[in-house]
């Protein structure tokens, strides 16, 4: 009897902690219990989300519905804006999966509404970016290549876009020690120190002449040193003039001036000189024309309301004829999708040699 009731002793303690601890576990004393009460009834109650283990390429721990999607709503807005409400912003989102060349796009809203929901592989990594031909009535800057992980039930991401705004600018000869008159939108013997919007003639061209008034041309010779600083702004509080990149093209024809001597400053600092490789290969076409290359938003500054000067010196050839025009153009470039419909290109024109960020402001300076 003894060994029987040394047996059952044991057996009877297990038993009654097994008890206790499954009474507990209902309880949610060692995590979510698996029982809910509801409507008076004990029920099983479901796992809101799965931690995927990082199979199929998919981030260990991911958070992720029963249903493995996860809706992605993206809002737009302008965090520059000061006029003291939020200024959304609609413009066309690109997003691929990684790993896949497959683009879908989606709008934003002008408003705090989200976007339609974009039902997307929960785990997976996705890039995104805002592709959209822009018009002078409703333009935005644009936002680089971004990525996210797809994560739970629903996320949203929010996009900083700035609006984009027209161009105001006016010249200093730096040689002459006067403003340079603008011969559209100022009226000869008019004001010199007026803003030009280089904007309000796209279609042409604005024309920029002498320290004299708005029909002389500024005389040049041989071994001239000319040396211009444009004041440059937008027009608008809280907007921009700037696309992924932007460019100062300029203009300065071999046999008049000498290149080796052109230097670029913008918001103080000078900029690189680049080649026309610095643009995508169909872009170089539209631009065969201008000589000199810069990348203005080179150390982060970009052409906001703030005024920022944009210096330009050169000297012209010391033999020859000189009276060959200065040209200036800015060249933004923007995200489009490719002709094949498989990937995103970062371009200044489109396949048709239209601008694909918005018109882009030539600025002629008059010389003879």
């Amino acid at each position: 009897m003894k060994g029987k009731k040394g047996f059952f002793i044991p057996m009877a303690t297990l038993g009654f902690i097994g008890i206790i601890a499954l009474l507990l576990w209902f309880a949610g004393v060692f995590g979510e219990s698996p029982l809910k009460i509801s409507g008076g009834n004990l029920q099983v109650a479901s796992t809101p989300t799965t931690t995927l283990q990082g199979s199929q390429g998919v981030p260990a721990g991911a958070r992720c519905p029963d249903t493995l999607a996860t809706n992605v709503y993206f809002q737009a807005l302008n965090p520059w804006d000061k006029s003291g409400t939020t200024d959304y912003q609609n413009t066309t989102i690109a997003y691929w999966k990684a790993g896949s060349s497959v683009i879908t796009t989606i709008d934003t809203r002008a408003s705090a509404a989200l976007s339609d929901a974009a039902s997307l592989d929960c785990g997976a990594t996705y890039f995104y970016t805002n592709i959209v031909q822009q018009d002078e009535a409703n333009a935005t800057g644009f936002v680089p290549v971004s990525s996210f992980v797809a994560e739970g039930p629903s996320k949203n991401i929010q996009l900083k876009v700035s609006d984009s705004d027209a161009i105001l600018m006016r010249v200093y000869d730096e040689e002459a020690h006067n403003y340079v008159y603008g011969a559209t939108g100022n009226a000869a013997g008019g004001n010199t120190t007026a803003e030009v919007d280089v904007n309000a003639a796209e279609a042409s061209t604005v024309s920029f002449t002498s320290t004299t008034d708005g029909d002389t041309a500024l005389a040049i010779g041989t071994s001239d040193l000319i040396q211009y600083c444009a004041m440059v702004r937008v027009n608008d509080v809280g907007g921009q003039y700037h696309g992924v990149k932007d460019f100062l093209l300029i203009d300065a024809d071999a046999s008049d001036y000498d290149l080796t001597t052109a230097t670029v400053s913008f918001n103080g600092v000078e900029l690189t000189k680049l080649g026309k490789s610095a643009l995508a290969d169909n872009d170089q076409g539209y631009v065969s024309g201008y000589e000199l290359v810069y990348r203005l938003d080179e150390n982060g500054a970009v052409i906001d309301e703030k005024p920022k000067n944009l210096c330009v010196t050169i000297s012209t050839k010391s033999s020859g004829t000189i009276d060959a025009d200065m040209i200036w153009m800015f060249a933004s470039t923007a995200n489009k999708a490719n002709d094949f419909g498989d990937g995103v290109e970062e371009v200044l024109f489109d396949s048709g040699g239209n601008p694909q960020y918005r018109e882009m402001p030539v600025v002629t300076f008059d010389m003879s």
